[in-house]
């Protein structure tokens, strides 16, 4: 796996990108302006993120270095790194991510894609108190090996709205700071379910399973890129994610935001995986 490293504020001048760097991502805050910046350059890539480092790699290394900002605590570097960055680091190296909370079954890996909001995390801790471990809390980062789709384990530390959390009760962020990984490093991808939040009116949860164009378009619409601009690099993604679909089942799943009705939602989403049911984990 990918290893970080800090460097020194003193080497800020030799950490810089090239000139001739060529900027190939932007993303946006929620205040409209650009906070993180992807450069790419004829040896380094950098994904320089505003007010917490800059990182840059090497295409075909497994080292990050990361060059914090003035003022930037090292706890923090180390956390974006985590969600954030190492995802992209490992996209940019062939891999694909894509934004998902996800729990391991019998079968595999259950993984829900969903916007900021639409409910991920919140499926993913509740599905681990029926005794399904918590495999990712906000990105999947996947692979083809062997005839079927990979997941890769990376470190993460569940994160759940408040709302959520009074709904499961007061000791949840206990329950979520003592979490520890208890599955292997890489586990088989065995459903993908597309979430959406549906109108008031709708009670009951739809889950529906898509196929071709329609699973693959859902699917690209929530994939981490690390290189929008180059053309190999979406043909590669592109490719990649047909092969997802093709081997990998993928559901539209429309519930109302309401978590009284989170275990009927639940139930639909187990059903539709095939996973069998484990035993009731001892809720703490």
């Amino acid at each position: 796996m990918f290893e970080l490293s800090t460097v020194d504020r003193a080497a800020d001048q030799l950490f810089a990108h090239e000139d001739s760097a060529v900027c190939v991502r932007e993303w946006t805050g929620t205040t409209g302006t650009v906070r993180v910046r992807a450069y790419v350059g004829t040896t380094w890539s950098w994904i320089d993120w505003d007010g917490v480092a800059i990182y840059r790699f090497r295409r075909g290394s497994n080292h990050v270095e990361a060059l914090p900002a003035r003022h930037a605590k090292p706890k923090a570097v180390e956390d974006y790194y985590r969600r954030h960055i190492l995802p992209l680091v490992l996209q940019a190296n062939g891999f694909e991510a894509v934004h998902a909370s996800a729990v391991i079954s019998d079968r595999g890996v259950l993984g829900f894609c969903g916007e900021c909001g639409t409910g991920k995390s919140t499926i993913a801790y509740a599905l681990s108190r029926r005794g399904y471990p918590q495999f990712a809390d906000d990105v999947i980062v996947m692979t083809q090996a062997h005839g079927s789709i990979e997941a890769l384990s990376l470190p993460f530390l569940p994160r759940i709205r408040v709302p959520a959390a009074q709904h499961f009760g007061n000791d949840v962020y206990t329950n979520l700071a003592s979490d520890q990984d208890s599955h292997s490093a890489r586990s088989p991808v065995a459903a993908l379910f597309i979430l959406e939040r549906a109108e008031n009116g709708q009670i009951d949860p739809q889950v529906e399973r898509l196929d071709g164009v329609e699973a693959l378009t859902a699917l690209l619409s929530h994939a981490q890129r690390f290189d929008s601009m180059s053309f190999s690099s979406r043909k590669r993604t592109l490719q990649n994610y047909l092969d997802v679909t093709a081997i990998v089942p993928v559901y539209s799943v429309r519930f109302a935001n309401a978590l009284e009705r989170l275990d009927s939602l639940l139930d639909r989403l187990v059903e539709a995986a095939g996973v069998a049911c484990p035993e009731l984990c001892d809720v703490r």
